[in-house]
C-alpha cells in the first residue's frame, strides 16, 4: 500500500513535494519496524532531502523525519552523524515548539544514548538527567517515561563505574514501572539490566538466578533472540567468572548468532559478542577464542558501551594461558 501510495504522488507531483516526503515517511517507518535498516535510512533521507526543500522551517514532519533518521543512524552504528542529527533536531525542537516540552524531553533522552555510544559519558548523563527532570516535571513522578528515563541514569552510572548508584537508579525505574504498567516485556529487560548492577553490588547468586528467570520468561513469552543477547551476555560473563566455560560459551554464541542476523556486520554489539565468546574458547583452552578476541577487541573496545567489566575480563582470558 505504502509502495502504490508513493508510486502515485511521485506521478503526481514533479517538483519535491511534502505529499512525497509522507509517503516516504510511511514507508521508512514499515521498513524500521521489520528491520531493514538501509530501506528506513534510505526512505527517510529522501524524505528529509525532499522537506529541506519543499517545506517551511520547522514544519512537524521535518522534525518527525529527522527524528525517525537518527534512530535509524544509531541502530546501523553511524553514531557521529547521528550525535550531529540529533542535535540539530534539539536546537530545532526548542527552538520552534518551546525549551520545556515533551518533544524537547525525548530528544534530551535520544541525544544521551547517542553520547553514550560515542563513549561521552558524562555529557550523556548530563543529557539523561535533563530529559528526567523535564520528563518528571511535566508528567509527573509515576509515568512509564519517568521509568525509562530512570533506566537511562542508571545504566550511564554503571558505566562509569558508580554500581550502588546505578542499583539505586535501576530500583526508582523498576518501581515506577511496576506502578504504571501491567508486567511485560518492559519489565522484564529492565530487570535484567538491573542484575547487572546487583551482581557488581557483590550480590553475584542473587544476579545470576535474576538473570536466569528474566531469560526463561523472555523466551517463553516469543521474544526475538536478538533482544534477549544482553541478557545472555550479562550472564555469560557471570558463568565465566564461575568457572561455567561451557555454559558460558552457549550463551554467547547464541547472542552472536542473533546480532549476525540483525545488525549491520560492522556494529560493535557484535564486536562485543565475538570478544565474549572469544574469551570463553580461549578460557577452555580453545586457540581460536585468541582469535576472535584479537580480531574484534578494537572495534570493541573503542566503542562507548563496552562494559569494563566485560572489557577487563577478556583481557584477563587473553593471558590466561
Amino acid at each position: 500500500m505504502h509502495h502504490a501510495l508513493l508510486g502515485v504522488r511521485r506521478k503526481l507531483f514533479s517538483a519535491p513535494h511534502i505529499d512525497v516526503a509522507e509517503s516516504l515517511d510511511a514507508l521508512g517507518t514499515v521498513h524500521y519496524e521489520t528491520g531493514d535498516m538501509p530501506g528506513a535510512q534510505r526512505d527517510f533521507e529522501e524524505a528529509l532531502q525532499i522537506l529541506r526543500q519543499a517545506a517551511p522551517e520547522g514544519h512537524p514532519l521535518t522534525l518527525s523525519v529527522m527524528n525517525d533518521l537518527s534512530a535509524v543512524l544509531l541502530e546501523c552504528g553511524r553514531f557521529q552523524e547521528s550525535e550531529t542529527l540529533t542535535r540539530s533536531l534539539l536546537a530545532a525542537r526548542r527552538r520552534f515548539i518551546g525549551g520545556e516540552t515533551l518533544p524537547v524531553a525525548i530528544t534530551r533522552g535520544n541525544l544521551g544514548a547517542v553520547l553514550a555510544h560515542l563513549g561521552k559519558h558524562a555529557e550523556a548523563e548530563q543529557s539523561f538527567r535533563s530529559a528526567y527532570a523535564l520528563f518528571v516535571m511535566l508528567l509527573g513522578p509515576e509515568h512509564w517515561q519517568v521509568a525509562n528515563a530512570a533506566r537511562n541514569l542508571a545504566r550511564i552510572r554503571l558505566l562509569r563505574g558508580d554500581n550502588t548508584g546505578a542499583a539505586r537508579w535501576f530500583r526508582n525505574a523498576i518501581q515506577v514501572q511496576r506502578r504504571v504498567t501491567d508486567s511485560g516485556e518492559g519489565d522484564w529487560f529492565m530487570r535484567g539490566q538491573a542484575a547487572v548492577a546487583t551482581a557488581r553490588t557483590g550480590r553475584t547468586a542473587e544476579a545470576m538466578k535474576e538473570l536466569r528467570l528474566v531469560l526463561d520468561r523472555l523466551v517463553a513469552s516469543g521474544v526475538h533472540a536478538s533482544r534477549t543477547a544482553e541478557a545472555r551476555i550479562a550472564l555469560g560473563f557471570l558463568l565465566l567468572d564461575a568457572g561455567k566455560n561451557g555454559e558460558a560459551a552457549a550463551l554467547f554464541r547464541q547472542s552472536l548468532d542473533s546480532r549476525r542476523a540483525d545488525t549491520p556486520a560492522d556494529h560493535p554489539s557484535i564486536a562485543e559478542a565475538e570478544c565474549a565468546l572469544g574469551a570463553a574458547l580461549a578460557t577452555q583452552g580453545n586457540p581460536e577464542g585468541r582469535l576472535l578476541v584479537e580480531r574484534s577487541w578494537p572495534r570493541y573496545r573503542a566503542w562507548g558501551l563496552a562494559d569494563p567489566v566485560y572489557r577487563a575480563r577478556i583481557q584477563r582470558s587473553l593471558s590466561s594461558r
